[in-house]
């Protein structure tokens, strides 16, 4: 504890409860002079010093004793000597001390301790002797002094840890600030190599489909860019305007702030299949890399929901990349989407290892993997949790099945795992 106070001064309220209590010695115990020492540092030793903080009455405080009127500052050394000299004249009345209670004439000297370390010393004088009701009365002051400067140094070091911890805030957001400027660079020559990519490709289907995800991806990344950035700049995750809306939206309604993407959601009259398609496009590639098997069963008509296109986006490809994560090489993943009577089912299938019953019930807790967290596929939890969350901002739910039900199981494989989107659908007139 020495060390945490080591340094603090008083402050301007603990003098003013020290000034108090030695008025209130004045008033009740007929105290003609008293006086409170602090210490300016509880690590002890001889160097250590006193400083006088309060007093009573001004001008008689020290007349006494002239070790105590020394600039108003005592050392260690000192109060050894003072609470030497006074026990060699405590004479018959020694037995109505403790063993911390000096005399020297009608002067008593109380240090202040606390762990047997010394806060500080009360010096307290009158004109006839201490008895014993008296100093029962004046170490009970002395008690409460203790209690103020334990309060004190604990407040003032609280407020320190709160300006370190404000320092290292602002030292935290410098480097985000550096790690996104020096981010911004990489992203935008992805971008550039992207779309040339995409120009140059115009006669090979398989690698236009490649550049188009990276075109795609980047975009996705800078709007992710800019979100973070404003999020910054703001001091926390804020409001913040939607930046990218396909061409599809009909009307918009604003929605409560988002704890995931760092924005307000807005809801959109959109075709499911504008941002299912493309989401697939990503998907593909680390898919086929993997050797799996990708089957597609999306209608041709529009099909229209209500929903925030980006979030939307979000919740899709989190949900492809966990199909794939979890699918071993040479597996097949199967995506379905269905235009029911009041709802819009997007249902993504794997032939993966299967979620044990025991997980399932936790899988969209914030950092939650289960059994997984043992294997070596890396990951954090986070993307059912997120995907959840988007969905519900956007009236809609996600429900895992593992095993996946009959009529959504991919044949020849009856485990697995299938993860049932459900969106709200959208009315639109017959001309869309």
């Amino acid at each position: 504890m020495s060390s945490i106070f080591s340094g603090m001064s008083a402050s301007h309220e603990l003098v003013i409860i020290c000034q108090s209590q030695l008025s209130l010695l004045v008033e009740s115990l007929g105290v003609s002079s008293a006086t409170v020492y602090l210490t300016d540092s509880w690590e002890g030793g001889n160097a250590s010093q006193l400083q006088r903080v309060a007093v009573v009455p001004l001008e008689t405080a020290v007349s006494r004793n002239p070790q105590l009127s020394a600039g108003g500052v005592l050392t260690s050394r000192s109060i050894v000597d003072l609470e030497s000299s006074n026990s060699s004249s405590i004479g018959s009345d020694s037995h109505h001390q403790s063993s911390n209670h000096h005399l020297s004439s009608h002067q008593i000297v109380l240090p202040l301790l606390q762990d047997d370390r010394v806060l500080g010393v009360l010096v307290a004088e009158r004109n006839h002797p201490w008895d014993t009701i008296a100093q029962l009365q004046l170490d009970a002051i002395r008690q409460a002094l203790v209690s103020a400067c334990i309060l004190d140094f604990r407040s003032r070091w609280f407020e320190q840890q709160t300006q370190q911890q404000q320092v290292f805030q602002r030292q935290q957001k410098d480097l985000l600030d550096n790690l996104l400027h020096q981010f911004r660079n990489p992203l935008t020559a992805m971008r550039t190599f992207g779309k040339l990519l995409v120009k140059r490709l115009v006669d090979v289907p398989r690698n236009q489909e490649a550049a188009d995800s990276i075109v795609s991806e980047s975009d996705r990344l800078q709007a992710l860019l800019v979100q973070f950035e404003r999020a910054i700049e703001g001091g926390g995750i804020k409001s913040l305007p939607l930046t990218i809306a396909p061409s599809e939206t009909v009307g918009t309604t604003a929605l409560l702030p988002a704890t995931t993407l760092g924005r307000s959601l807005n809801l959109a009259t959109l075709e499911v299949q504008s941002v299912l398609h493309p989401a697939i496009r990503s998907a593909l590639g680390v898919m086929d890399d993997r050797n799996q098997t990708l089957q597609i069963d999306v209608p041709k008509s529009s099909i229209w929901v209500e929903a925030d296109p980006s979030a939307l986006a979000e919740v899709v490809i989190n949900l492809l990349d966990n199909a794939s994560k979890y699918t071993p090489v040479g597996g097949r993943i199967w995506v379905e989407l269905n235009d029911c009577d009041d709802r819009v089912e997007l249902w993504i299938t794997d032939t993966g290892y299967g979620i044990p019953k025991d997980d399932q019930n936790r899988l969209f807790e914030r950092h939650y993997r289960g059994v997984q967290a043992q294997s070596t596929i890396a990951g954090t939890g986070l993307g059912l949790s997120i995907a959840r969350d988007l969905m519900r901002q956007m009236q809609g739910e996600i429900m895992v099945l593992s095993p996946p039900p009959i009529d959504h199981a991919i044949p020849g494989f009856p485990s697995g795992t299938s993860l049932q989107v459900t969106l709200r659908k959208a009315e639109v007139n017959g001309d869309m």
